[in-house]
């Protein structure tokens, strides 16, 4: 039972991508974890063969219409692959399984990813009630090259670490600085996106990190049936509206995570 609502939560994933242009994937771990049982950083494993396979696909369409600025995502994916490497290679490996015990209470890896996660859905979801990016992004005149290349190792970091593909911040960025229009933004944030994931699954693949391909093809399907499915109900539902249904979604979300894994109340 748990595991067919799993693969329904997959396609609403997919759904909530498609008609939201980004941040739909960061629902893949809490997924994974909750309703398929897979422990945490594997689940950013495979929530990055996910991302990867996703990304691919919307990459494919973008580059037809001629809508995805390489050059200026080459910007953004000479720091965010340097951070994806040292991330996935070398920080997250060390990180030990156990970090401390306090009583009856044991903070392991597992949580600290999943705690991690939260509190980047939580600000996500707050950043997306305080402003609309599609209408209200201002341009940035005060945006360094030295900021932009600690932003890009941000995104890289966040992919390394949480298997998240960081739209969330790359969407802003191209919009203000670069002044693209959001469907030239989220073009270029989509092939930024599936680079850095793509680099961090081979690294895992690199060190034998098992996944079980057969549910992978069937959790990604489900997810591209919703982004298809979204493709044509999109014009019919107004963003502002899918904006806020999709934040309050991630504040529930990131509540029972932390109360979860910190409180064990649920």
């Amino acid at each position: 039972m748990v595991i067919s609502i799993g693969y329904v939560a997959s396609l609403v994933m997919g759904l909530i991508l498609g008609l939201t242009g980004a941040g739909g994937a960061i629902l893949a771990v809490p997924i994974l974890t909750y309703l398929f049982f897979i422990p945490a950083i594997k689940a950013t494993s495979y929530s990055l063969v996910v991302i990867s396979c996703i990304s691919l696909v919307g990459i494919i369409s973008y580059h037809r219409q001629s809508l995805v600025k390489y050059k200026l995502a080459l910007i953004l994916l000479i720091p965010s692959i340097i951070a994806v490497f040292l991330t996935r290679e070398y920080l997250l490996p060390i990180i030990p399984n156990v970090l401390f015990k306090i009583g009856s209470f044991t903070a392991t890896k597992n949580k600290l990813i999943l705690l991690a996660m939260s509190m980047l859905m939580l600000n996500s979801a707050l950043s997306m009630l305080r402003s609309q990016v599609a209408t209200t992004v201002k341009l940035t005149k005060g945006l360094t090259w030295v900021k932009i290349i600690l932003m890009g190792l941000l995104i890289g970091f966040f992919t390394g670490m949480l298997g998240v593909g960081g739209g969330f911040l790359i969407l802003p960025l191209l919009i203000s600085h670069f002044q693209l229009n959001m469907k030239q933004a989220a073009a270029t944030s989509l092939f930024v996106i599936m680079v850095n994931s793509s680099i961090a699954l081979i690294i895992d693949i690199k060190n034998f990190v098992k996944l079980d391909y057969w549910f992978l093809s069937k959790f990604t399907f489900c997810a591209l049936i919703g982004m298809l499915i979204a493709t044509f109900i999109i014009q019919k539902i107004p963003q502002k509206l899918l904006k806020i249904s999709f934040a309050l979604v991630l504040i529930i979300l990131s509540s029972y995570i932390i109360s979860r894994e910190t409180l064990l109340v649920i």
